[in-house]
């Protein structure tokens, strides 16, 4: 797997919106057992597979039940990975697949920046999860550590998680 070979190297993506230069935004992020890797492509399987399993949690979270549907294919999944993936390289939202101590996928995160001026950017986020790890506490914990790691940034005045709060 290409994060294994990354391991302990942290590249850096400079990312624009609207124009303004936020900060960097890192392809990979560790909190303590949980890593955050760049959305891509080649965890499709792995995404899919979990995405299904977590599909009643983001019923509950969104409040709808249209995604993911019960008809999804890997095929449209790796189509919305892609996607995510060109949003991330564009600067435009940043999607980074959740991995847990073992390497598996648990999880998906969706960080999007809304720029006010170069001194006032406001994150929002949305993460899904696989069942066994929606535990109340190991959910307040991931919000928690990415706050701390997104306001570090320069410029990022706020964090919010208005679906998972």
């Amino acid at each position: 797997m290409l994060k294994n070979v990354c391991i302990g190297l942290c590249l850096f993506y400079c990312f624009n919106v609207n124009g303004q230069l936020i900060n960097n935004m890192p392809v990979k992020k560790r909190f303590d057992s949980l890593e955050l890797v760049k959305v891509s492509p080649q965890y499709n399987e792995s995404d899919y597979l979990a995405l299904m399993k977590s599909k009643a949690f983001i019923h509950e979270l969104l409040n709808n039940d249209t995604w993911p549907g019960d008809h999804l294919t890997q095929e449209q999944n790796l189509a919305t990975l892609i996607n995510d993936l060109n949003q991330f390289d564009a600067g435009e939202n940043f999607t980074f697949h959740i991995f847990d101590a073992s390497d598996q996928i648990i999880g998906c995160i969706y960080i999007t920046p809304t720029i006010v001026n170069k001194n006032d950017i406001q994150f929002s986020s949305f993460y899904w999860l696989v069942p066994e790890y929606q535990d109340p506490t190991k959910a307040a914990a991931l919000r928690y550590s990415v706050t701390q790691w997104l306001l570090k940034m320069d410029g990022v005045t706020s964090v919010n998680f208005p679906f998972n709060e």
